[in-house]
């Protein structure tokens, strides 16, 4: 009997230390969605909005029936405001997601814009948490700006922040 007591005890340590785990994991999501991402995406939105376009970010804290864990998405429109509600297949987005599990932040996008763009739409990739900062998001979106209104690549092709920077792809890694 003392045996069994054991095992219990353990295995209640075990589950505790895994959802104490998970939750410092969805804090460290948000602090870095607070501090980097949120920056990030409007900084982007201004600058669209500037442009003639506009935006919506949309925030879920997680723990509801449609979004079981944080998420963070900037839903874009490259010529005046959102029609309607957002959607995948009809807006450029980019949107991440805590991924407890995985200890990963799992990256969705769509660059569809009034039946062009490349048409991609869905997941990404993942990114380590650690890895998400304000320029690897800023660099992300203008790239979705760049498949969505199917601007040239290289050195001069138009940005939103003018920099002609390339995307930087080395925090994500493809799944």
């Amino acid at each position: 009997m003392a045996a069994l007591k054991a095992k219990d005890e353990r295995s209640a340590e075990s589950a505790a230390h895994v959802i104490e785990d998970r939750e410092s994991f969805i804090d460290e999501f948000r602090a870095v969605c607070e501090a980097q991402v949120r920056p990030a995406m409007q900084a982007v939105l201004d600058r669209l909005r500037l442009e003639g376009g506009d935006g919506l970010i949309e925030e879920h804290p997680g723990g509801e029936p449609r979004v079981a864990t944080p998420r963070l998405t900037l839903w874009m429109s490259l010529q005046g405001p959102i029609d309607g509600a957002p959607r995948q297949d009809r807006n450029p987005h980019l949107q991440l997601d805590a991924d407890v599990v995985g200890r990963v932040v799992r990256v969705s996008e769509g660059d569809s814009w009034r039946s062009g763009g490349a048409g991609h739409s869905g997941p990404a990739g993942t990114w380590k948490l650690p890895d998400v900062n304000r320029a690897t998001v800023v660099s992300e979106l203008l790239e979705i700006v760049r498949r969505s209104a199917r601007l040239p690549e290289g050195p001069g092709s138009p940005r939103l922040n003018g920099s002609g920077s390339d995307s930087n792809t080395e925090a994500r890694t493809e799944t």
